[in-house]
Order: structure tokens, then sequence, then C-alpha cells
């Protein structure tokens, strides 16, 4: 005699009861923190991008004036029938070609060198910059364009190191406001990783999880990755 016994099964469920439906609201459960945590903004990262590419071109003198160059490449860059989002993402994408992540100011007895990796004007210069250069630049070739764009210090897990001093952006569009990490985008992040981001996507795991100083408005969730359409950057300097 098997201990083994056969179960009904009908439409309705299991042996007639409600199972179907409480599966149905497990789903409709899981599906919600999924999208609290901004899981689908990564699935969703990872779909080709089929549309057309954007070409902008640009040139820079890169030893003249600073605030006269920042003026020409927002002129180049930011047409004026473009959205702001747009305006955000190729300047986005100008300070990731154009500045390199400088190792070797973070571990220079010279602290000088580490002031200077986080100014703007230098690290137009030096072509060279740590995340606050990253932020500064962006910060000013968006306020140029138009676009509320702060500068953002406080803390966040890198190098294997939690609580380490970081800076990025706080970038407003149509009256919200996102992270946009231009340094984690050139140094470890997809191309657009930390790009109008909320703050469940950036605190989702230990990993990148970070603090602020000061009271900014992020959003909880960050800009659909499908509004994001691809560009090419042409970068000539001088």
């Amino acid at each position: 005699m098997s201990d083994f016994s056969e179960v009904s099964w009908d439409k309705d469920g299991l042996n007639g009861g409600g199972f179907k439906p409480l599966i149905i609201i497990i789903l409709i459960i899981v599906l919600f923190l999924l999208y609290r945590v901004g899981a689908f903004d990564k699935v969703i990262s990872m779909i080709p991008n089929n549309s057309s590419s954007s070409v902008y071109t640009v040139e820079v003198n890169r030893r003249a004036n600073y605030n006269t160059q920042i003026k020409k490449i927002v002129k180049q860059l930011c047409p004026t029938n473009d959205s702001n989002l747009r305006k955000a993402q190729v300047l986005h994408d100008f300070v990731v070609k154009y500045l390199e992540y400088d190792y070797s100011a973070l571990t220079n007895i010279n602290n000088t060198k580490l002031i200077h990796a986080n100014e703007a004007e230098t690290c137009f210069l030096t072509r060279k910059a740590v995340c606050g250069g990253y932020a500064a630049l962006y910060k000013d070739l968006c306020n140029e364009a138009g676009i509320k764009c702060e500068f953002v210090t406080g803390k966040a897990n890198m190098f294997d190191n939690s609580n380490l001093g970081h800076a990025w952006n706080a970038v407003y569009l149509d009256g919200k406001c996102y992270h946009v990490d231009v340094c984690w985008d050139d140094t470890g992040g997809s191309e657009y990783e930390f790009f109008m981001r909320g703050t469940n996507y950036i605190n989702v795991n230990t990993d990148t999880f970070r603090s602020w100083d000061g009271n900014f408005p992020f959003e909880k969730s960050g800009i659909s990755r499908r509004k994001i359409k691809d560009i090419t950057l042409q970068l000539t300097v001088k």
C-alpha cells in the first residue's frame, strides 16, 4: 500500500479552495517590492536600444579661459530644441569622455594635488579628476545649459571600504530631483548606471550605499532607461 494519495484538482484552485487568488496576490506584492527597489530598471537597462544614435560634436581648447569654454561647450552640445534630459545626458557623456580618474591624487602625500583634483578649472586643464572634480565640472556645464544642478557631498561605499568621502550631483528635471554620479559611471558603472537615478536604486545594496549632507529632495525612483536614447559624442581637444 502506497503512502502517496492522489489529489484532485479543479479550475478554481486547490480542491475547490481559493488557491489561485492567493498566488495572484503574492505575485502582485513581489512585483511591487521589486519595482520599489529599482529591479526593473536593471532589467530594462540590459535591453538593447535599437533607436538610431544622435551624433554630437564638440571642440575644446582646454587652455583657454574656463568660463568662456564652458559657454562654448554648452552651445555646441545643447541645441535649443533638445529636452533638458537630453542636454543633461550629452553633458554627462562629455565629462565621462573628457576626464580621467586621477588615482595618483588619492595616494599622493602632497595634499595640494588632491585639492586640485576636486577643482573644476584645474581638472578642465589637466583632464584628470577625482569625484569632486567630475561633479564640479558637470555642475558648471548643466547650470550654463539652464539645468538646475547642485554639488552633493557625503559618504559612499567604494574601493571595498565603507563611508568614504564622496561627491556627486543632484539634478532637477521637471521639478524632480535625481542622483547623477558621473565619476562612478566613468570608473566602474555601465554607461548610465548612475545617471538620473532614484535613491531606491542608489542604495539598493551595500556596495553602492551612500548618505549625503543636506536635505536634497531626491526621488525614490529614477527616470526610466527607455527615455535615455543612444548618443555618439565626437570630441576634439586642443
